[in-house]
């Protein structure tokens, strides 16, 4: 879970920090610059009032203009000049923006703006610096209050049922959406009616410039500008940002996930072959899926059930075969019980007949074995052995049951004598006496067991001086119910188990079981 849960994270991680990274450091100040623009053509129709009131007002001699300005920098509340403009020291660049009628910044102050005036021969310079003691509020309405000045004094000079016509054409003209409405039927709330009574302007701004109203000298209406139209980028800035940030962390999720449907359903169709009966299902996946552990597991769990199915097959076909041999001799055993008086007989078939079921009983000791090993190789209860002495008391153990049989061993120096935890003792000792019990059974005159050491690998080796297996039945001597001998006479022993019990055992413990030719002349476990 963990697991899953980095390789989920990780990714959505540093691709949102890089996308909040690139915001900070690439996008926010493209749109800082952004706004700026928007901000200074805000300031459009004031530079359109400024040369309409040079324009329009008295003649154009020297001395009119001078004064005419002097009044607009008394109306205006901050810093207004109108330049030469050869007296403008601009870099080539911000002239020519200057030319298209851009409001260009002052290279060294970015608060002072410059625009062409009406007459291309004047530039206007705007000190538009805001104090570090004023609020944004405050800001606004000193910036505002010279064009409200101008808009005010337009109706004033005009009687009052002309107003409405007046402010459609100034309205019309500065691209300003004006009105008239009364203190009755204004569309503020009260409190905002009390400021604007007191203040005699208000203004709503929320991020960016709402409305403004100001009421009229001597009347009872109030002029409103507004609603302005907010900039799309910023109306919608906020919704694009989460928009792109959950986009992206979707499709992060999406790549994410992809891979892990895919093996998912590969998993769920390989789960329905199998459930039909192809056993030989395997999933291909690859080495960095996400649920690679969940395949592998259903790999393994697949070749397992095909393993026991296979096996248990294989079983009941020798199980059947094994049985009917003594079954028979014991129904043979009764037919003849039945037919004979003579009691010398009758004991003799009666001690067969036990010698039978004996070997019954062995034989089905023997598949509860297998099968137990078979069906559960994860019951392994690893234990602390001291290995040379295990190995002592196991072939003392055996020793007796070999009879004039020679039975010997021999350790490498780097056996340690100290308890090792390698395997579970019982078991290993099970699987040790099959091989000593069958090297007993085919050698002539000497079993020679053998423990060595090899690279923290430890390797038991049981050898007899017999005649030895052909090679071609090196590969399926392991196999359960395999017996060598065609005679299968009970004298030769065993059930064919011995050896499939030792494989299993083995390879419960992760190790390797093989056969070959031994030095003595005879088999090498």
């Amino acid at each position: 879970m963990t697991r899953l849960f980095l390789q989920l994270f990780a990714p959505v991680f540093i691709l949102t920090s890089i996308f909040l990274f690139n915001i900070s450091y690439v996008l926010d100040p493209l749109f800082s610059s952004f706004l700026e623009n928007q901000g200074r053509e805000a300031f459009k129709p004031i530079v359109l009032m400024l040369d309409d009131f040079l324009e329009n007002e008295g003649n154009h001699k020297g001395e009119d203009r001078k004064d005419k300005l002097r009044k607009l920098q008394e109306q205006f509340l901050f810093g207004l000049e109108l330049l030469d403009i050869c007296n403008v020291h601009l870099p080539l660049d911000a002239k020519q923006n200057l030319e298209k009628g851009q409001f260009v910044p002052d290279p060294a102050h970015e608060d002072i703006l410059y625009h062409l005036s009406a007459d291309a021969k004047n530039v206007w310079k705007l000190d538009l610096e805001q104090s570090s003691r004023e609020t944004d509020i405050e800001y606004l309405r000193r910036v505002v209050a010279g064009p409200l000045a101008i808009i005010t004094d337009n109706l004033l000079a005009k009687p009052e049922e002309e107003w409405q016509e007046v402010l459609k054409t100034v309205g019309r003209k500065y691209e300003l959406p004006l009105s008239l409405v009364t203190l009755k039927k204004i569309d503020i709330k009260s409190e905002d009616l009390k400021r604007l009574k007191k203040q005699g302007t208000i203004i709503f701004y929320e991020n960016y410039l709402d409305r403004i109203y100001t009421l009229i000298p001597e009347s009872d209406y109030v002029l409103k500008i507004g609603p302005l139209k907010q900039p799309l980028v910023l109306k919608f800035a906020d919704q694009v940002f989460l928009g792109a940030l959950g986009f992206l962390m979707g499709f992060m999720v999406w790549l994410f996930l992809r891979p892990v449907w895919r093996d998912l359903r590969k998993l769920q169709h390989a789960s329905q072959l199998v459930g039909e009966g192809q056993l030989q299902t395997r999933i291909k996946y690859s080495s960095h899926s996400t649920v690679k552990n969940i395949l592998k597991a259903f790999n393994g769990m697949a070749s397992h059930i095909q393993q026991l199915i296979a096996s248990h097959k294989e079983l009941t076909r020798a199980v059947s075969h094994e049985l009917r041999t003594p079954v028979s001799r014991l129904r043979f055993s009764i037919e003849m019980l039945q037919k004979t008086d003579d009691a010398s007989a009758r004991k003799r078939y009666l001690e067969s007949m036990n010698t039978d079921i004996d070997e019954l009983d062995d034989m089905l000791g023997e598949l509860l074995s297998y099968a137990r090993m078979d069906v559960d190789r994860k019951a392994i209860e690893y234990a602390p052995v001291e290995l040379r002495k295990w190995l002592k008391e196991q072939i003392l153990r055996h020793k007796q049951n070999c009879g004039d049989k020679n039975v010997g061993m021999s350790l490498d120096a780097e056996v340690p004598s100290n308890p090792v935890n390698c395997m579970d003792p019982r078991l290993m000792a099970r699987a040790l006496g099959n091989l000593i019990q069958n090297g007993c059974r085919y050698a002539r005159h000497t079993v020679h067991i053998h423990l060595g050491c090899n690279d923290g690998e430890f390797q038991l080796r049981v050898e007899d001086d017999g005649a030895g297996i052909a090679a071609e039945s090196f590969d399926i001597i392991f196999d359960p119910f395999t017996r060598l001998d065609p005679s299968r006479d009970r004298g030769t022993g065993g059930y064919g188990l011995g050896l499939a019990i030792v494989k299993q055992i083995v390879e419960a413990h992760g190790g390797r079981v093989k056969v070959g030719r031994s030095r003595l002349g005879g088999r090498n476990f």
